[in-house]
């Protein structure tokens, strides 16, 4: 599951510097385009060139990505030998959710209503067309407003 949250402080208390913040912000919005685009343009191609039963047999690779923001604390955790970076928090949690939606259709992306209010005119239209569609959702037992695109964007 890829989650994609905006981190506002660091295990330990200390807060990144803003820039930071702002780019890991730009670059989730950006990537999420890119990641669909990779993985119906290159993954799945070469997934049916290896197992050619696949494709006959309606087999089609899918993945959502879940974007949310508000604070998170990032911290290391695990056993002695194998320590993993894990978020804890609202976001995080709502990142996750969203990107467990599986609907009929090509919507592959999902974002809640204050990712989509801080998406930059680039990131919401395609020649005049807003990409993202609004609808309420149920969302980790919490009903809200969520945005879904089916847009892609190539490398």
């Amino acid at each position: 599951m890829f989650q994609d949250t905006l981190p506002t402080k660091l295990a330990g208390g200390s807060s990144p510097h803003l820039s930071q913040v702002i780019a890991v912000r730009v670059q989730a919005e950006f990537c999420c385009f890119s990641k669909t685009f990779f993985l119906q343009k290159i993954v799945q191609p070469a997934l049916y060139a290896k197992l050619s039963t696949l494709e006959p047999n309606g087999y089609q690779l899918r993945m959502c990505v879940g974007i949310a923001s508000g604070e998170a604390v990032i911290a290391r955790a695990g056993v002695r030998g194998r320590s993993d970076l894990v978020s804890i928090g609202r976001a995080p949690n709502v990142a996750a959710k969203l990107s467990d939606i599986r609907e009929a259709g090509t919507y592959r992306t999902y974002i809640t209503e204050a990712v989509y209010k801080r998406l930059d005119e680039g990131a919401k239209f395609a020649e005049g067309v807003d990409m993202w569609e609004a609808l309420s959702a149920k969302v980790g037992g919490e009903q809200m407003t969520i945005y879904r695109s089916s847009y892609r964007w190539s490398c």
